[in-house]
């Protein structure tokens, strides 16, 4: 679909072509992302998703994260607020801490409005690293609270796509294999707290 889309050995006969080679590979990276997310669900379940941990500039991480996701939230005119410190350290996987904050930042993401915000701070406590990220978005019904992060659960809200419901799932899962937890909150839009060990 893509070298349709791309014109590789030369144009379509019709752009039509090109319109459904586009729509086609959209689908089959949305349904590639939907079974990563399973396939990366299940191995977690099992134990069989390999962590190191270490001492980790979850700060660091934190600015990969962002980076990333930077166009998405430019794309969707949503203001990003950072307030990281120079350095933050945990003991944590690094590539697991990224999974995590990716997985919290495309929720919050999503689930805001456009010309809404998304804040993180990162705090340091005397036993922990905390990273807190809230949005201007919908948040979480008091009903919804205490099922948010079970396995293949999803919040229908309006004008945003859901997922397979493991996003949540697996950020906690991960958290809890490096010896934290991710917590979930409601008030005036979403808020999602990520807590690892300092280290």
């Amino acid at each position: 679909a893509e070298v349709i889309e791309q014109g590789l050995f030369g144009k379509a006969g019709h752009p039509k072509y090109s319109e459904y080679a586009h729509d086609i590979a959209a689908a089959g990276r949305h349904l590639h992302g939907k079974i990563s997310d399973v396939l990366d669900f299940a191995n977690l379940e099992a134990g069989r998703h390999p962590l190191t941990l270490s001492s980790v500039d979850v700060a660091a991480v934190a600015r990969q994260a962002i980076d990333e996701l930077a166009g998405r939230a430019f794309s969707r005119r949503i203001k990003l607020r950072v307030a990281l410190p120079q350095s933050a350290l945990a003991t944590a996987d690094a590539q697991g801490v990224k999974r995590v904050l990716i997985n919290l930042l495309c929720n919050a993401l999503q689930f805001t409005p456009e010309h809404g915000a998304v804040r993180i701070q990162l705090l340091t406590g005397d036993d922990a690293i905390v990273i807190g990220i809230r949005d201007s978005g919908y948040g979480f019904a008091a009903s919804e609270q205490a099922r948010a992060g079970e396995a293949f659960t999803r919040f229908d809200r309006p004008g945003a796509t859901t997922g397979v419901g493991l996003g949540l799932a697996i950020a906690m899962i991960l958290a809890k294999r490096m010896g934290g937890a991710v917590r979930l909150g409601g008030g005036e839009g979403g808020f999602a707290e990520l807590r690892l060990p300092r280290a």
